[in-house]
């Protein structure tokens, strides 16, 4: 159960994620960040419940690795996209130049555009392991057919 948690939390981090980019960066991007690191705890912590809730023997690391790719959106949400966020938030920025306005969004979508490419990452990911744990005999659950 824990691993389709994961993988649809990780999925839905992934596409709201591209929808966002392309959405109207002012009005989404404060949401946007919330329902990113909601997600990617989310993500992570199913695919932690995915690895550890099976029995020792069977476990995949994959899931860890899986685990540590959807996590990493919280820490690069915090520490790289959220203070370009709030300099291009502020209510002087309007006041600056042009170029440097245009500089800090444009630096924003390449950060955004990684965000989106680990995200995406993650959820390719666990679809991965999940396909080769149907390939290998495993139900969904970890239990064998």
């Amino acid at each position: 159960m824990w691993d389709l948690v994961a993988t649809a939390a990780a999925g839905l981090h992934a596409g709201a994620g591209v929808g966002e980019y392309w959405a109207l960066f002012p009005k989404s991007s404060t949401r946007g960040l919330t329902l990113s690191n909601v997600l990617s705890v989310a993500s992570f912590g199913a695919a932690l419940g995915a690895y550890f809730s099976v029995p020792e023997g069977e476990r995949d690391p994959a899931w860890i690795t899986a685990a540590i790719m959807a996590g990493a959106a919280i820490p690069y949400n915090l520490l790289i996209l959220t203070p370009t966020k709030t300099v291009i938030d502020e209510p002087t920025s309007l006041a600056k130049p042009l170029a440097e306005r245009e500089s800090w969004l444009k630096s924003w979508a390449w950060k955004k555009t990684a965000g989106v490419a680990v995200s995406g990452a993650a959820f390719v990911a666990m679809l991965l392991v999940l396909g080769t744990q149907r390939d290998e005999g495993k139900a969904l659950t970890g239990r064998r057919f």
